[in-house]
């Protein structure tokens, strides 16, 4: 082979791998659209049809999500649901505020959130980490353990994983 083929299909091959890694980076680097609103569901089972939400906004500079909220009946449980209702309303949308984004697109806090009811507090402790793959899908992780003022009590779930899409 010649000496100008053989550079010829050097300087080919190095400018395809050059391509393939620029594109692979990207992949993995995607940040989310500015000022999107962003919905989707937990990996949980549906409860009467229904799955458990999460939903979040990000920020008009993209560097935070907004109202970060997801659907939970903690792990204490809760019961009575009626067929055809919504059971994700009120208290079982729990509402961690804000949370940041990294400039590569990968956001991961621990929060806290509760409620109370007729004196007695319920409160969580929330992990969420995640990325998005694209700019307007993100995926991710939410684990939390809850614990009740009344009984001295406290649980820990299993990793509950998301998708959410604008």
């Amino acid at each position: 082979m010649s000496r100008i083929v053989r550079r010829s299909v050097t300087t080919a091959a190095i400018s395809l791998l050059t391509c393939a890694l620029v594109l692979a980076a990207g992949a993995l680097a995607a940040t989310p659209k500015k000022g999107a609103r962003f919905s989707g569901h937990l990996s949980t089972a549906p409860v009467e049809g229904f799955t458990a939400p999460v939903k979040f906004k990000v920020a008009a500079n993209g560097k935070q999500l907004e109202d970060f909220t997801y659907g939970s009946f903690g792990c204490f449980g809760a019961g009575g649901f009626r067929p055809g209702v919504n059971p994700y309303k009120g208290n079982s949308l729990v509402k961690l505020g804000a949370l940041k984004v990294a400039g590569n697109g990968r956001f991961a806090q621990t929060k806290t959130a509760g409620y109370t009811v007729q004196g007695q507090t319920t409160s969580f402790a929330v992990s969420v980490s995640g990325h998005f793959t694209k700019h307007t899908r993100a995926t991710g992780t939410i684990k939390f353990t809850e614990s009740n003022s009344v009984t001295p009590s406290k649980c820990t779930s299993d990793t509950l994983t998301f998708t959410a899409s604008s």
